[in-house]
């Protein structure tokens, strides 16, 4: 009976000691990281959709450039390696809100339009939209602050079938770039991880 009341005694004086360490859990910290592999997925997705958007075209040639305001992708592969995960993630963000709103301008043309590729544009900006909404949860996990995205400087409204033509495939194409430059983005930054 002893032994129990000594016992009993130390614990009382353990737990007036030291009360916060059993009332409050200890905080355990987690490693806020990127997760590239739904991001580069989605935009795989993305990327194949492009490409069977552009598929549908019957032309092949070099269109001239009338999208100015469009994000130009990096020339050179070594500027893979220099990436940082905040600042490559607020301009990607941008830079798919530029496209978006691009996309917005070429599907209330094409409207006007009848074109048969229609269905397939809607798909595309919705998978792009849920791009930027898995972009932004992971902006948050990191605290980035999203960038602004640039005014786009889009063309005049086309007034024939062949221009509506001509520019969505300037379009499609400028976005398929983009589409392949930034799943090598996202595999660069997911080895860096």
């Amino acid at each position: 009976m002893k032994l129990w009341t000594a016992f009993a005694l130390k614990l009382a004086i353990l737990l007036l000691l030291n009360p916060l360490s059993l009332s409050y859990p200890t905080p355990v910290h987690h490693r806020r990281t990127v997760d590239p592999e739904i991001l580069t997925n989605q935009m795989r997705h993305v990327l194949k959709l492009t490409l069977d958007l552009l598929e549908n075209h019957v032309i092949a040639t070099d269109i001239e450039r009338r999208f100015k305001s469009l994000p130009t992708v990096p020339s050179k592969a070594t500027d893979l390696n220099s990436l940082e995960v905040n600042s490559t993630l607020a301009q990607l963000h941008a830079d798919l809100l530029l496209f978006d709103l691009h996309f917005d301008w070429l599907n209330s043309v094409t409207k006007r339009h009848e074109n048969a590729a229609l269905a397939k544009l809607g798909e595309l900006m919705h998978l792009l939209k849920a791009l930027r909404v898995s972009l932004q949860r992971q902006m948050s996990k990191l605290e980035v602050t999203p960038l602004r995205a640039s005014s786009p400087s889009l063309p005049s409204i086309p007034v024939s079938q062949w221009e509506v033509v001509q520019l969505s495939l300037e379009l499609l194409q400028q976005f398929r770039l983009y589409c392949d430059w930034t799943v090598r983005v996202l595999l660069s930054l997911k080895l860096k991880n």
